[in-house]
């Protein structure tokens, strides 16, 4: 038997050596020619990987954890769902009492908001539909040893005041069918709102503080 040799100039074919495409923690033996194949995604996690195949030589596919960015996902807009209790100023009006005003009773006028928000956000005990803003901010220079924040309508209301200290008041027919409250008030910004049993009504109302012991909401009714 006779073995040819080829000749001494003549290159030797070498076996192509195969290189790794990374898939995130998985690796895939695949030849050393990689491409980007049009249409042949694998989306992982909000982002998508090539997948290989031969064409254009790509010399390394960066691993996911190198290459993906977070991705910002957008959520619906929604209106705001709680109360404003670090308002500065009342829908209607902003007060400044101390003890011994005049005159007394001190009062305002104005027209429920009807809503959007439930009461019983501020707290449990509190009921009736409020405005995101307060109705009338009261701001107390000196502390009230007693004060009497009242309501008068022709509809059904409800009344709530927030503190400075964050605690809430709140009162629905404590005088006949009207809201009173009646206690010590703190120095500081008292929030308060009136609201309605219904929600979207529009009730026209009078508010009242007063220190006398004879005030009440229905001689504020004409």
């Amino acid at each position: 038997m006779t073995l040819e040799l080829p000749p001494r100039d003549a290159a030797v074919a070498e076996p192509r050596a195969s290189r790794p495409c990374v898939l995130g923690a998985r690796v895939v033996a695949a030849p050393r020619r990689c491409a980007v194949v049009l249409g042949a995604t694998l989306a992982l996690g909000g982002a998508s990987l090539a997948g290989c195949d031969v064409g254009v030589e790509v010399d390394k596919i960066p691993s996911l954890a190198s290459s993906t960015r977070p991705v910002a996902v957008d959520e619906p807009a929604t209106g705001s769902s709680d109360p404003d209790i670090d308002a500065e100023e009342g829908r209607l009006a902003t007060l400044s009492v101390g003890p011994g005003f005049v005159p007394d009773p001190l009062v305002r006028e104005g027209t429920t908001a009807g809503g959007p928000i439930d009461a019983s956000r501020i707290d449990a005990s509190c009921e009736g539909w409020i405005a995101e803003q307060p109705d009338v901010v009261l701001d107390a220079p000196r502390p009230f040893a007693e004060l009497t924040v009242m309501v008068a309508s022709r509809e059904d209301t409800t009344l709530v005041i927030v503190g400075p200290e964050g605690r809430p008041r709140c009162a629905d027919d404590e005088a006949g069918s009207h809201p009173l409250i009646r206690a010590d008030l703190a120095a500081g910004r008292h929030r308060v709102w009136v609201g309605t049993r219904s929600r979207g009504v529009e009730a026209p109302f009078v508010l009242a503080v007063s220190e006398l012991d004879d005030s009440t909401p229905e001689s504020l009714l004409h």
